[in-house]
């Protein structure tokens, strides 16, 4: 075989590799540099308490790829119900309250006035389970901004009322935010106000 069909051939099976990647992934929707802090179980370690251990999350329109040297998987798509991006107090009314003992409350929780930048993505599963990566090398509003064409499309489909539509009784809720303050997440003001708004006082 020649050299030049030799690399001819080479050229189609890569472009061939290629078309089947992006047809894998659909459209890009944006990406960035951020620790898996947990919620897949215990075989991914936990990368988000070292920025220079991040790894990148990347959005298609197809699945949600974690590519890390020892840490690296694909979400499909329609496993996914909501990706949601924002800072401390997203992971305390967001997060469940057994997934954030499992995750650790202090690792997640953030000093109250702390200058620090931390922003946190958050992928819904549609079995429940949450996902959750975590960043101190961008902003909340930097954040949102790099992935708000991928937080767009996959909310358009799953209206973000539904979840509150699907959300634990008040009995529940209480018990969530009262196990948060016992461990210091939320404060003793933060705590009344959550009660009294669940109790409709």
């Amino acid at each position: 075989m020649k050299l030049s069909e030799y690399l001819r051939k080479q050229h189609a099976n890569q472009q061939q590799k290629k078309a089947s990647l992006e047809e894998a992934r659909g459209d890009f929707l944006g990406n960035i540099k951020i620790g898996y802090a947990g919620g897949l179980g215990k075989e991914f370690k936990n990368d988000a308490k070292h920025p220079s251990a991040y790894g990148t999350l990347s959005i298609y329109a197809r699945r949600v790829e974690y590519s890390h040297p020892s840490n690296s998987f694909i979400i499909k798509a329609d496993a996914i119900t909501s990706i949601e991006v924002g800072g401390q107090e997203l992971v305390t009314s967001r997060v469940t309250a057994t997934r954030l003992l499992t995750l650790g409350v202090f690792a997640l929780a953030a000093p109250k006035k702390s200058k620090v930048k931390q922003a946190n993505v958050i992928i819904e599963l549609d079995e429940g389970e949450q996902v959750l990566f975590q960043t101190t090398l961008l902003s909340n509003f930097d954040v949102q901004r790099e992935l708000a064409d991928a937080v767009s499309h996959f909310n358009r489909h799953h209206a973000t009322n539904q979840r509150a539509a699907d959300s634990l009784d008040p009995a529940k809720e209480i018990m969530r935010y009262a196990i948060l303050h016992k461990h210091g997440a939320i404060t003793d003001e933060e705590f009344q106000a959550k009660k009294e708004q669940l109790l409709g006082l």
